[in-house]
């Protein structure tokens, strides 16, 4: 494949979805990271600890940091969507100030963050997928705050507790 045309107007792009092609290879990459339209679908420097999501990044793809040594992301205004396991196995992230603005977070999000301690859900949060936060081997979490509307949610499978507000 090597075009599939305006890609502007993207919003979501699944996994691997079209790894292996020109038109992948040719995708804009800016601080490391590979965008379709305003789409991060992969942090390509798995060593880079501190990253700056470009402007205008409306979604962080499904697995986009999978495996980096991130302890610091900077997001860029306008994140509406964290797939999931969009951090999986994360070692280096030791907390996570989900930005106001998003509203969805996939399946597994901090999955195999072994170090991760706090977490913050903004109030713009409407939908979770379920074990948001893993499924049990984070009972070092010291803090997980989210918002009350989500309280009837399966969010987490573990020991640590949940503080809604």
């Amino acid at each position: 494949m090597t075009d599939i045309g305006d890609s502007s107007g993207v919003s979501v792009v699944g996994y691997n979805a079209l790894d292996d092609t020109p038109w992948y290879s040719s995708q804009e990459e800016v601080d490391g990271c590979k965008y379709v339209g305003n789409v991060l679908i992969e942090c390509l420097d798995k060593k880079k600890t501190d990253i700056k999501l470009k402007e205008g990044t409306t979604m962080i793809g499904d697995l986009a940091f999978e495996g980096t040594k991130i302890y610091s992301l900077d997001f860029a205004k306008g994140i509406k969507i964290i797939g999931y396991r969009a951090f999986e196995n994360c070692s280096n992230l030791s907390f996570a100030v989900i930005p106001d603005g998003v509203e969805y977070l996939g399946y597994d999000v901090f999955s195999s963050c072994k170090n991760l301690r706090e977490i913050y859900v903004p109030e713009s949060v409407e939908r979770v997928q379920v074990e948001v936060f893993g499924n049990g081997i984070f009972d070092n979490y010291k803090n997980i705050a989210v918002p009350n509307h989500l309280s009837g949610m399966f969010i987490y499978n573990g020991k640590a507790r949940i503080k809604y507000y």
